[in-house]
């Protein structure tokens, strides 16, 4: 089923649903930082962390990703399968990201990719089944998370190959360069996939009306050949 959904969601996928926002938590920064030292040294020096700890409140802290870690939520299948849906409350919105030159496609570029596409079924449909197709912070990490084009980053170009491996083992370096991640299609840049989507537009509803067009002339034929 996840992979006949896979290639339904290169045609059209299925309305974005973004999570809804972590209920409220008790938990300061502060005491975040001292319960969770490893966790708060990766945000603190992100680009999340430093922008927020530099006064940009439209950057996340811990508590606009998730509740208190100490509740077990984030351990969760369906925390896990809800993560994507989490970033995008920031990375679907498109008057946030112009604001900052970012893409606003990256939840529907990644819900086109199988990965996506199949946490997302499982969200929908069975969100306490585990499932360990990528999201977000298997590639971009949980709380390390920087710039594509900063060498720190899990996706920088020289990084890029060895995340992918942990779950790909034995992957190439074409691999890595297959833009899977997000997924776009476009006729420049995906001609093939973009021209199979196009024609599926077009072929569906022009064979399936056929043939319930041919149904339907057929039992008025049957319904008239009684009646003669």
């Amino acid at each position: 089923m996840p992979i006949v959904l896979a290639g339904c969601a290169l045609v059209k996928g299925a309305p974005a649903r973004v999570a809804p926002a972590p209920a409220k938590s008790n938990v300061s920064l502060e005491e975040m930082a001292r319960l969770y030292p490893e966790e708060y040294n990766d945000w603190k020096d992100s680009v999340h962390g430093a922008a927020y700890l530099s006064g940009n409140k439209d950057a996340p802290a811990c508590t606009d990703c998730h509740g208190d870690p100490a509740s077990g939520e984030v351990e969760t299948a369906a925390f896990r399968n809800e993560i994507a849906a989490r970033c995008s409350r920031c990375h679907a919105d498109a008057a946030l990201m112009a604001k900052y030159d970012l893409p606003a496609d990256i939840y529907d570029s990644y819900r086109a990719d199988y990965h996506g596409t199949t946490i997302e079924f499982y969200r929908a449909n069975d969100p306490s089944v585990w499932r360990y197709e990528a999201t977000c912070s298997d590639c971009h990490n949980n709380h390390a998370i920087y710039k594509v084009d900063d060498p720190r980053s899990s996706v920088a170009p020289g990084k890029l190959l060895a995340t992918c491996q942990k779950c790909h083992q034995g992957a190439e370096a074409n691999f890595a360069a297959a833009d899977s991640g997000h997924f776009r299609i476009s006729a420049a840049s995906s001609t093939l996939v973009f021209a199979f989507g196009l024609a599926y537009r077009i072929l569906i509803p022009v064979i399936i009306g056929g043939m319930v067009g041919y149904i339907i002339l057929d039992v008025v034929h049957r319904v008239r050949s009684r009646r003669a």
